[in-house]
Formats: C-alpha cells, sequence, structure tokens
C-alpha cells in the first residue's frame, strides 16, 4: 500500500514539472497577439496632398514568431468623406509564406490619391492595420492627411 502510494506521488510530482516545462517553453503560453508587426512605415504624422495627386504608403512586415506566417493582411480605412480619398489596394493580401524568427516581406506600397475637392480642404485621419492568422489584428499605424486644391 506505501509503495502504491509512492509511485502515486512520484507520479504527480512528474507531471506537474512536465507541464511546468511545456509552460515555461511556451508551449501553453501563446501570446494572443501575433509578433508580426510593421517596420519602416512612412508616412507618419500629418500629410498634405494635393488633389489629383498621389500619396504612398510604404511599409515592410517583419515575423518575429518561431514560426512561418502566410495569410497576411493588410487593410487601409479613413474617416473622410469616401468622394475625396482614394485608397487603391484598401485590402491588400500579402502573397505567400514569411519566415520564422525575423523573416519579411519586402516593401510594400499602397497608394492614396486625392480627387477633385470643391473647398479649400478637407480632412481625414487614416488607419492601417495589419491581421495575421486566421484574422488576428497585429499592428496598427494611423496618420492624418489634408488634401488641398
Amino acid at each position: 500500500m506505501k509503495r502504491v502510494l509512492l509511485y502515486a506521488v512520484v507520479g504527480v510530482v512528474a507531471a506537474a514539472v512536465i507541464v511546468g516545462g511545456l509552460f515555461a517553453v511556451g508551449v501553453f503560453n501563446q501570446s494572443t497577439t501575433p509578433n508580426v508587426k510593421f517596420v519602416d512605415f512612412r508616412p507618419e504624422g500629418t500629410l498634405v496632398l494635393k488633389q489629383d495627386q498621389s500619396l504612398p504608403i510604404t511599409f515592410n512586415i517583419v515575423n518575429n514568431e518561431k514560426f512561418s506566417v502566410s495569410g497576411i493582411i493588410v487593410s487601409t480605412t479613413h474617416d473622410g468623406q469616401p468622394q475625396f480619398f482614394i485608397v487603391d489596394r484598401p485590402i491588400a493580401a500579402i502573397e505567400g509564406t514569411v519566415g520564422a524568427n525575423g523573416g519579411r516581406t519586402g516593401m510594400q506600397t499602397i497608394n492614396i490619391i486625392g480627387n477633385t475637392i470643391n473647398q479649400d480642404a478637407v480632412e481625414a485621419d487614416f488607419t492601417v492595420r495589419l491581421t495575421v492568422i486566421d484574422g488576428q489584428l497585429s499592428d496598427t499605424k494611423t496618420f492624418k492627411v489634408r488634401l488641398e486644391r
């Protein structure tokens, strides 16, 4: 009876050590936000755009996860009136797989085009969102565009 109890205690301790070790190496501690981020992102702050001109949004994406990532989506929205600002790729799917531990997509470009306006100027706040791994939001950048005649 004592021997059975001893084996049970040893088994419980061994299981606890194994599970604790798995948590320590991150098997069960997956971050809720994937570590996939914008780098070399431009523009920043407030920019002036003249009507009928375009403004490039340029960026690279780095994957800091321990595994490769695919299915990356970049979406660009703004709070301005849609007739004044055109985004050439409001939803941009990044093709291919980005390697683990610092893999990058290469430079990407999305263009904002300023339409003709019938007033001196209009402004809009732009938001660029990076989603990966089943649509999880991974990074967000914002900037302001002032469209002038």
